[in-house]
């Protein structure tokens, strides 16, 4: 999902997963509209078919939430006992990652 698309919300997966649904499928004139092929129809009504399953638990699926600035929050429900479906990676971003963010290394800006 691009960014800025879906932002400063305060949700569930499956609320979530329903704005997604909104925003790029039934929102959406460009994906499904009358100037979008017949395949491109195929494929978003797929989708948005597949969406609804992850909603209803009728389909299993993987949801990874990148978040370069770490200001996320995800609750863990088993809190103080691991959850064996949440996992939570910290990393160090890249370099490409903190330009993006305009991000510098000051003492490389004073060379």
């Amino acid at each position: 999902i691009p960014e800025n698309i879906i932002t400063g919300v305060y949700t569930t997966i499956g609320g979530f997963l329903q704005m997604v649904k909104k925003t790029f499928i039934e929102d959406s004139n460009i994906l499904i509209g009358d100037s979008a092929t017949e395949d491109r129809r195929f494929k978003v009504t797929e989708i948005g078919t597949k969406i609804d399953e992850y909603i209803q638990g009728t389909r299993h699926f993987t949801i990874i939430f990148d978040d370069l600035t770490g200001n996320s929050f995800v609750q863990d429900l088993m809190s103080p006992d691991p959850d064996p479906n949440l996992i939570f990676t910290k990393y160090q971003r890249t370099e490409e990652q903190n330009d993006f963010l305009c991000l510098k290394n000051e003492a490389s800006s004073i060379e």
